[in-house]
């Protein structure tokens, strides 16, 4: 399954602004968004031109620059995850990769 991620800043003109688009392939369930705004939208598309899913994601807590967005079912999350003394940065036997669910769960 081949999807694509369209990401919309809600922070500009009357409908916002396009701000990214990511192709995942093989069913691949999270993208990486470098300097994502603050409020975004975003919708998932697949490769039969229909929609997956789509929600307004918000940022909570401080500005990173790069943020990961997540598919888990019909839910989309979102988390800053760079940088972070633990982050994707940090392959070190002193700075250990977190730990998997690099974001927080989603309520059931």
């Amino acid at each position: 399954m081949n999807w694509t991620w369209n990401v919309r800043s809600n922070d500009g003109a009357m409908n916002g602004l396009e701000f990214a688009r990511c192709t995942t392939a093989g069913g691949f369930r999270r993208v990486l968004v470098h300097a994502a705004p603050g409020q975004a939208s975003i919708e998932i598309i697949d490769s039969g031109d229909r929609l997956v899913v789509r929600a307004t994601l918000t940022r909570s807590g401080d500005y990173t620059p790069m943020t990961l967005i997540e598919l888990d079912g019909t839910a989309l999350r979102r988390c800053e995850v760079w940088p972070a003394r633990a982050g994707l940065h940090h392959r070190h036997r002193d700075h250990p990769a977190p730990a998997a669910g690099r974001c927080p769960a989603l309520p059931r």
